[in-house]
């Protein structure tokens, strides 16, 4: 079996100091995106498992027609569902791929790939996984045992793309390339291994970086890269720009444990802002050095699309860290640019749910700061103002942490920017909260500033504002009620929750419940609501990963809900079914078990009452086919009044149509 012939351009397009890096996280990427074109940046996989499949397209559910299959790794997961398309035959037979370690192992460079919409294989927990094919690559080396992080396990890609949603590996995996070994011994001086304070080399990985103090006239003969032009095609890159943004480390669970990570934002001489962030260790090397109005060279990291919920630089790519990223003082002084506003009116944050956006507003209440425990068991402290803008439209602003302890109480009447606010709708009605990355300006140098001023003083006095943040006991006020109702045709007909989620009013009545679907074995800890698996007669929580020999009954009530439009199906959880059946699903689950009589009686009294019922109508593909799906977030009786007036209001419109 011959070793693939490596030339000098094919070296230098996939070497990393003279060793094969493997491009951790792109079968996650891959499924994230459906296809990938990695034109002058392939990405490198090694090949785990192989064979050729002869006459076993029957196992895929479509017509299309493969030449081989393979388990292929990205040195954190490992996918079986990868097949080489057809036309690759001759090159497949040619490569003489094997898999297997001892006799192949192979690494390659997939150039072109993308995820089958037709095709797909079983999965062992019933369901099916989507085919990737991958429609042009190039043999690097074969012989390797198989790759992955030193103490990490290979994870098992079923294909869904939701499982590891956000992962973001950090750590490195590569190995030695035997077939380049003439060009990396002529590198040897350029590309000589990490060495220790005594001078002596470091062996395996290097160290993680510690940030030095070096002289601008020492860094000016090597190339610097913009910031705007960081995408993933940049293989290799080095950014200067000065920190304008340096948040707090935070403490997150995820399905990997629990997490530190660490963001700063950059912005560079053109005044363009990307975030970089940094995970566990690296995270607390990285706060410590890493300082506001300071300037910094970083070269090295893994580049990824931004996730625009929770990043506000403005650029479509961030940074994460590696152990070998390279970060250096720079003591050339980059002016900290102006701060930007991209404003979003008052009245317009109903249309930015969830996103990150800013708001300049004059501020009419401040109360003091507050301190309470989460159910979580945090120490929180929070301050809440009111502000108002030009759109006479009146929202509150929740500040947390240092942000609600710095909070300017002298700011009433003023006129305040707020940078990266995020917006939240709770029963009808909205507020804004800060975060980490929230900049607060007082009467910032915007034109619109002293438009406002203006505005506050000459017509605020005699206006009546909009208060969009004000709700009910009971849950939406009668002005959202109004505002956000609709009969079950028109969330149907407008296909409302197609593009983004949408919150709706719906005063119906249940018609058919489904009682054998209506409650689920949850996790017996505090605060979690996972479903388990029973092991043996033993309740597994995937979530917590804790087995236990009890489990508590939790609500998924599934119902037919109706109006005088038509029918559609909902699904209440947890306090807002028992509110429906007026049962505890703890005592319904034991009422299942004892008496089935009395347990269908209660679905039987939920059935023909009228509630407004607070929707969230969102659109979810499964097999391709797009779906409504109604939650009920909440459910009261209807404000009659407002209903009465809304229903006469609509009637006076119809009146004018012209049928």
């Amino acid at each position: 079996m011959a070793a693939p012939v490596i030339d000098k351009a094919t070296y230098e397009k996939y070497n990393t100091n003279g060793k094969l890096r493997l491009s951790t996280g792109f079968i996650q990427q891959m499924y994230e995106d459906g296809s990938y074109d990695g034109g002058k940046n392939a990405a490198i996989v090694q090949i785990v498992q192989y064979r050729v499949l002869a006459n076993e397209n029957k196992h895929f559910s479509s017509s299309a027609i493969f030449y081989s299959r393979a388990k292929v790794s990205d040195g954190v997961f490992g996918c079986t569902a990868f097949v080489f398309d057809d036309p690759l035959e001759h090159q497949c037979a040619k490569d003489d791929l094997r898999g297997k370690s001892e006799v192949g192992g192979e690494i390659i460079a997939i150039k072109k790939a993308y995820i089958h919409g037709d095709a797909s294989l079983p999965r062992k927990d019933g369901g099916t996984v989507k085919v990737c094919v991958i429609t042009d690559y190039q043999l690097l080396s074969r012989g390797h045992d198989h790759l992955s992080s030193p103490g990490q396990e290979l994870l098992t890609h079923n294909g869904d793309k939701e499982v590891h949603r956000g992962y973001r590996p950090t750590f490195i995996v590569e190995t030695d390339w035997p077939e380049a070994a003439q060009f990396v011994e002529a590198e040897a001086p350029a590309a000589k291994r990490a060495r220790g304070p005594d001078g002596t080399a470091v062996g395996g990985r290097a160290p993680p970086p510690q940030p030095s103090r070096q002289t601008s006239s020492g860094n000016r003969g090597e190339a610097v890269t913009p910031i705007a032009m960081i995408t993933p095609y940049v293989n290799k890159f080095r950014i200067c720009g000065v920190c304008t943004t340096k948040e707090e480390i935070r403490n997150v669970k995820s399905r990997n444990g629990d997490m530190r990570i660490f963001n700063f934002e950059l912005t560079d001489k053109n005044s363009d802002t990307i975030r970089l962030t940094a995970f566990n260790e690296l995270a607390e090397q990285m706060q410590s050095v890493i300082m506001e109005n300071s300037s910094y060279y970083i070269a090295g990291g893994t580049v990824r699309a931004a996730n625009k919920r929770f990043n506000a630089s403005g650029h479509d790519y961030e940074i994460t860290l590696r152990n070998d990223s390279e970060v250096k003082l720079c003591t050339e002084e980059i002016k900290r640019p102006t701060t930007t506003f991209k404003i979003v009116t008052l009245d317009k944050i109903a249309g930015h749910l969830n996103e990150i956006f800013d708001v300049l507003a004059v501020v009419e209440r401040v109360d003091p700061v507050s301190e309470f425990t989460s159910k979580a068991g945090k120490e929180l402290v929070k301050r809440e103002i009111s502000v108002v803008d030009r759109s006479a439209t009146e929202v509150t602003i929740t500040l947390w942490g240092e942000h609600a302890k710095t909070f300017d109480e002298n700011a009433l009447g003023q006129v305040v920017g707020f940078k990266s606010l995020q917006a939240k709708e709770w029963q009808g009605g909205y507020s804004l909260g800060s975060l980490n990355i929230t900049r607060v300006v007082l009467s910032p140098e915007l034109e619109e500033t002293a438009q406002l001023y203006e505005w506050h003083a000459a017509v605020r006095p005699s206006l009546d504002v909009k208060k969009i943040s004000t709700t009910t006991e009971g849950g939406a006020g009668s002005t959202s009620f109004v505002r956000d109702l609709r009969f079950i045709t028109t969330i149907q007909a407008l296909r409302l929750g197609s593009e983004q989620q949408r919150y709706v009013n719906c005063r119906a009545t249940i018609t058919k419940i489904k009682p054998d679907q209506a409650l689920y074995k949850a996790c017996p800890n505090d605060g979690c609501q996972k479903k388990v698996v029973d092991v043996d007669g033993e309740y597994r929580c995937e979530k917590c990963a804790t087995t236990s020999r009890t489990f508590k009954w939790n609500y998924m009530l599934q119902f037919e809900m109706a109006d005088l439009s038509g029918q559609v199906y909902a699904t209440a959880f947890s306090n807002v079914a028992q509110k429906l059946l007026h049962y505890d699903a703890q005592q319904l689950g034991e009422l299942r078990d004892s008496s089935s009589e009395d347990f269908n009686a209660v679905f039987q009294r939920a059935y023909f009452k009228y509630h407004n019922f607070r929707l969230r109508a969102k659109y979810e593909t499964y097999n391709e086919e797009s779906r409504l799906k109604l939650m009920v977030m909440s459910v009261d009786d209807t404000p009659m009044d407002a209903y009465i007036n809304s229903l006469q209001d609509l009637a006076e419109k119809l009146k004018t149509l012209d049928v």
